[in-house]
């Protein structure tokens, strides 16, 4: 099913599948990832995005410039790199030990309480936060705040 772009009504993206690559090439290491995907699972990132996105803003957003465009790009390509969403990598489940015959390995994943080697979880990552805080998002890069605010043009 192809994606419909902001500002379409009823729209599940607010960026196309070509100006989110174009985005990423610019702006992730990881754009070589995201291009080996095919064109689907790209629209599912490029939605579940824009969904964490109108978490924190509404969805009447009226957008000027690249800015949320470009945070929905780089937020996609967050959550491919590090499995932030489950209904995309739906084994985010810890193996924290295996045993197999006498071989045994253990995991170490860090404190789950500490950003300092433990698993990033936040979907908003650090490049985009400024951006969605400009649209009266409350987010920061430790502890995410789910606030809506409608936004109007200036």
């Amino acid at each position: 099913m192809a994606l419909i772009i902001y500002p379409d009504e009823d729209f599940d993206s607010l960026v196309s599948v070509v100006d989110a690559t174009e985005a990423i090439v610019r702006n992730s290491v990881h754009s070589a990832d995201w291009i080996e995907l095919d064109e689907s699972m790209q629209e599912v990132y490029l939605r579940i995005a824009t969904q964490h996105i109108l978490s924190v803003v509404e969805d009447t957003i009226p957008i000027d410039g690249e800015c949320l465009p470009k945070s929905c790009a780089l937020m996609a390509i967050h959550d491919l790199m590090y499995g932030l969403s489950s209904e995309v990598n739906p084994n985010t489940g810890l193996i924290s030990k295996q045993k197999v015959g006498d071989l045994e390995e253990t995991y170490f994943h860090g404190n789950p309480l500490s950003q300092v080697n433990s698993r990033n979880t936040n979907p908003f990552p650090s490049s985009v936060i400024k951006c969605l805080n400009a649209y009266g998002a409350n987010v920061t890069s430790g502890k995410i705040g789910i606030y809506q605010t409608t936004l109007v043009t200036k």
